[in-house]
């Protein structure tokens, strides 16, 4: 079970596991960490992906600060393979990569899903691809019942739930 914003960020030891948030969590530590490119985002490659699950239980993440200008792959979760993330809401994201960013996640691909989740805040990349929730949306993917109501800013291709949908979005 996931109760805090150092156990969120431990997922990355184990990116294969089903993982449960407990309770809300509060992520306004993350602007200090890693000398300033705060938190780490889960699964930042197609080599290290995030292919297990997360079941947000309606809980809330805030304030998750995330500033890695010249990195792809930048969100909660870089890039997922497979996973499924559920009923979460990220609040008042202050997130910044280069291209496939998004909120919850930079680029979901390979069957994952995510449903029932929520992004509000700020994301932006100095590439493409970049999404209030997800910066691409690719193969066989799906998104639903989700929204987005953050500011996403880049290059090209950026959108409010995804940069590039290649895939599914139902609402």
């Amino acid at each position: 079970a996931i109760t805090s914003c150092v156990e969120l960020q431990n997922i990355e030891n184990d990116l294969t596991a089903d993982y449960v948030l407990d309770n809300n969590i509060d992520c306004s530590a993350t602007s200090g960490w890693n000398t300033g490119s705060g938190f780490d985002p889960i699964g930042n490659n197609p080599t290290t992906a995030f292919e297990g699950s997360l079941d947000g239980g309606g809980y809330v993440v805030s304030n998750l600060f995330i500033n890695r200008p010249t990195e792809d792959y930048v969100g909660l979760f870089g890039y997922t393979n497979g996973a499924n993330i559920q009923d979460v809401g990220l609040e008042n994201l202050d997130i910044n990569g280069d291209s496939r960013v998004g909120g919850l996640v930079g680029s979901s691909d390979n069957s994952s899903t995510i449903t029932n989740t929520y992004t509000t805040g700020s994301v932006t990349g100095v590439g493409s691809f970049v999404g209030g929730l997800v910066g691409i949306n690719y193969t066989n993917t799906i998104i639903s019942d989700s929204y987005s109501t953050a500011d996403a800013s880049g290059d090209y291709y950026v959108g409010g739930i995804a940069g590039t949908n290649n895939s599914t979005i139902i609402d």
